[in-house]
């Protein structure tokens, strides 16, 4: 019996000096279950590294296999879980360096699950290797939390993971706890993930409440840029922001658009942008029209547009409602001030009006 190898890289094999696919000589035929049933604890840190190395290389399909050598059969799983995993952390006993049992197995699960990822996001749902990639995924997301609790970035790939399938309420869970965890411990990638995220459900609406105080969004927003401040003096802040940019973005939007309110103002709940809104209103944008935005007849600020709980009336007309003053006092200066005695005049002619039918009635 020989090596044969998994075609990720002619640099993977170099690096490492061996190859890790077993395949019998004379058919080719690959031993999946004979090999990695029998395979040492210093092969099985062979083929964690591939995996850790061959999507950056482009080349998922190999490091896919690999995975569902380690994970798809039930005795080769218990013998990574019961034998393989205990040794390594045997290995190194004693030393500064040292890794427990539970955490090869994170290191395991979390080097399967990037390549099991690529699979659910190029192969369609009809696939035999999409509903495989899937189960596994999910199995990997509920096994994580278990091991390493107290380790913030334990909830990385659980959120990604319920992301992928929707699992809002999951997804919610797993950015909290890393919030949490990353705001204690100090682990400030962990932190501004966490809080840039929350504060983005926290305007969708999630968790489920009719209103969110400024004040607590602008608190949440702090956390995370000043998380963020520490990544940039590490370099690692573009890292953040090609992760979570659209997050970021949508309430830097949020944040511009209710600047000099008071924290206590409340802005209605699901927010959307004020162009999302012009957007669904016109019909311009299927994509925005698609999305849960406020109900059409909920009328925002008349100065920025966003929906509000509590508004400010113009004092002369009463028909121009606005979030504060700022709004409008600018909204004023954009023309309303030509058009206040007439918006008066009409709501006047169109209450007497009513009332005339009232009586016309009686």
């Amino acid at each position: 019996m020989r090596f044969r190898g998994v075609q990720a890289s002619p640099f993977v094999e170099r690096f490492l000096g061996m190859r890790l696919c077993y395949v019998d000589p004379d058919t080719s035929e690959v031993l999946t279950l004979t090999v990695y049933g029998a395979m040492t604890p210093d092969e099985l840190v062979a083929a964690l590294l591939v995996l850790q190395c061959i999507r950056p290389m482009g080349n998922w399909v190999p490091g896919f296999k690999l995975a569902l050598g380690l994970m798809g059969e039930d005795p080769v799983q218990w013998r990574v879980t019961e034998v393989l995993l205990p040794a390594l952390a045997a290995m190194d006993e004693g030393e500064p360096h040292h890794m427990t049992r539970d955490q090869w197995e994170t290191v395991w699960l979390e080097a399967a699950a990037r390549d099991l990822r690529m699979v659910v996001r190029t192969q369609a749902p009809t696939e035999p290797a999409y509903a495989t990639a899937q189960q596994l995924l999910l199995d990997i997301a509920d096994r994580l939390p278990r091991l390493e609790l107290q380790r913030p970035m334990t909830y990385h790939w659980p959120f990604n993971i319920a992301d992928k399938f929707l699992n809002t309420d999951k997804m919610l869970s797993t950015v909290t706890a890393m919030a949490r965890l990353g705001e204690e411990q100090g682990h400030d990638y962990a932190s501004a993930f966490g809080h840039w995220m929350l504060a983005a459900f926290a305007l969708k609406g999630c968790p489920r409440r009719p209103a969110l105080p400024l004040g607590e969004l602008r608190a949440l927003a702090a956390k995370a840029e000043a998380a963020g401040r520490r990544l940039k003096r590490c370099h690692i802040l573009a890292i953040l922001k090609a992760t979570v940019r659209l997050h970021i973005e949508f309430v830097q939007a949020a944040l511009t658009a209710t600047q000099g309110l008071p924290d206590d103002q409340a802005i209605r709940l699901p927010y959307s942008t004020p162009e999302e809104l012009r957007a669904a209103a016109s019909g311009r944008s299927a994509e925005f029209a698609a999305r849960p935005v406020t109900a059409p007849d909920e009328r925002g600020c008349d100065g920025c547009g966003v929906v509000f709980v509590k508004y400010l009336h113009c004092g002369g007309c009463r028909q121009r409602r606005y979030c504060g003053r700022a709004c409008q006092a600018a909204d004023w200066r954009a023309g309303h001030k030509q058009q206040c005695k007439q918006l008066a005049a009409a709501a006047a002619a169109e209450k007497a009006g009513a009332g005339a039918e009232e009586d016309a009635e009686d």
